[in-house]
């Protein structure tokens, strides 16, 4: 195997590689991200080495290891459409031996700016927290996770984004904090370690208690960005859709309760967790979860402008569907049974269940329910949701979710839903699951001769 680099004059560009395979003296497989340049920076360099030493330990807090500095060209904007801007950098190492960081910045020789920052040092980051699939901290306690992330929707972990690393609940995807933003919790150990530990004999404000809620906060956030990734809430999209610059801001022990602002694509989703009479909703999953859906529904029901679910029928199915996510998530396996949202932090929720809207999103959700349990029935149980090439029941309800969202028009009512469920169904897996739709609602009165008159209809379609 042979890694030529491209190069111009004397000096090498420094992210322009290709592989060459070879079997004897053929050619079996050849690979390369070389691209034609727009533009090319001249030789000449505008600031000084001292310069550039100071911008790379400033943006790293690392200090510079004497390793020789030297220019390299560098080609800004690789991946988005305006690539080809090739740049005069220096190369130039820092260390910091506390924290075993180690890292080689690229910084532009014209204007002095960070052009990327490469990291030499593998970590694995590491969290106190309640388990994904648990619904809250009585479930399964807590437990420390490693590197819980996926390779392909968060590929560059949860601490990095665009040229900055982080070592607080401070990412890509969310941002989580007490009272002010600039209130995170920081690695408790070096290199990305969150091992802070819950007290329940004092008050959730108390000790490091706000640190583990933050924690908590964070990982679950990320999870639910990384189960329902496309138009999603990030800072760097990396060419997987939607706008940038705007990652989630959640405010966990609020006194504003538990609810979600959700804006237009491109503009940051704020949610709100509160403490309750039994805890800290932070710690509540099933709640972070429902909260979290509501800012899936509005980024994927008309294109993003998250003014979709205005009307009451609309209302009452960005509710539904909210339960319905957590309601899926906490499945560990294909045996049926009831469930419950939010149960240890407000125990008088089912109380609320009268309120008309409460009422219809119970509906929808225990509509959702009883088609998964019949898709588990009939296509099996993956543990691992979040593989969607698997085709079992559960992978496929996340898929038919997504799907329908995408599809339905704005301010739906529930033959709109029904109709998009059905037709979403077709276009993945060419109907093979429309009987088991078709039973679900009827059972439920929408049934094919349902309208949004509240007609109701226990029939199915002509030949099912």
């Amino acid at each position: 195997m042979g890694y030529p680099t491209s190069s111009s004059t004397n000096n090498s560009v420094a992210n322009a590689v290709a592989n060459v395979a070879m079997k004897g003296n053929k050619v079996i497989s050849y690979g390369a991200n070389f691209v034609k340049a727009k533009t090319i920076a001249p030789v000449a360099t505008q600031i000084t080495q001292e310069s550039a030493v100071k911008a790379a330990e400033s943006v790293t807090g690392a200090t510079y290891n004497l390793h020789p500095i030297e220019l390299q060209y560098f080609i800004k904007d690789t991946r988005w459409p305006n690539r080809g801007h090739v740049i005069l950098a220096y190369v130039v190492e820092v260390e910091n031996d506390e924290t075993h960081e180690w890292y080689s910045v690229h910084v532009d020789s014209n204007s002095g700016e960070i052009a990327s920052i490469a990291d030499f040092t593998w970590r694995l980051t590491s969290y106190r927290v309640t388990p994904f699939t648990s619904q809250d901290l009585t479930d399964a306690g807590f437990t420390v996770v490693t590197d819980p992330f996926d390779k392909i929707a968060s590929s560059d972990g949860r601490h990095h984004y665009n040229t900055i690393t982080t070592t607080s609940t401070s990412g890509n995807n969310v941002l989580v904090y007490t009272g002010s933003t600039s209130i995170t919790t920081s690695q408790s150990n070096p290199t990305n370690i969150y091992d802070y530990v819950y007290n329940s004999n004092i008050s959730a404000t108390q000790g490091t208690n706000p640190d583990a809620a933050r924690v908590n906060v964070f990982y679950i956030v990320n999870m639910l960005h990384d189960l329902t990734t496309q138009h999603n809430f990030q800072q760097d999209n990396r060419r997987l859709g939607g706008l940038a610059n705007d990652r989630v801001k959640v405010q966990v022990q609020s006194s504003l309760g538990s609810v979600i602002t959700v804006l237009a694509d491109g503009r940051p989703a704020r949610i709100w967790l509160g403490v309750y009479s039994c805890g800290d909703s932070a710690y509540q999953n099933d709640m972070t979860a429902h909260e979290y859906m509501h800012g899936v529904n509005g980024r994927l029901t008309g294109g993003g402008t998250a003014t979709c679910f205005q009307a009451f029928d609309a209302h009452v199915l960005d509710e539904g569907w909210a339960d319905s996510l957590p309601n899926l998530i906490q499945r560990t396996n294909a045996t049926d049974r009831d469930f419950v949202v939010g149960k240890w932090v407000y125990p008088t929720l089912l109380t609320l269940q009268q309120h008309d809207s409460l009422r219809g999103a119970q509906l929808w959700a225990i509509i959702w329910h009883e088609i998964t349990v019949a898709l588990i029935q009939k296509h099996g149980f993956s543990t691992n949701l979040f593989d969607l090439t698997l085709i079992y029941g559960n992978t496929i309800i996340l898929h038919l979710t997504i799907d329908t969202l995408i599809s339905q028009p704005c301010n739906l009512t529930f033959i709109n839903a029904r109709d998009a469920i059905i037709q979403a169904d077709a276009n993945r897996y060419s109907g093979a699951n429309k009987c088991i739709l078709w039973n679900a609602f009827a059972k439920r009165k929408l049934g094919y001769g349902a309208t949004s008159a509240k007609a109701n209809s226990e029939t199915l379609p002509p030949g099912r």
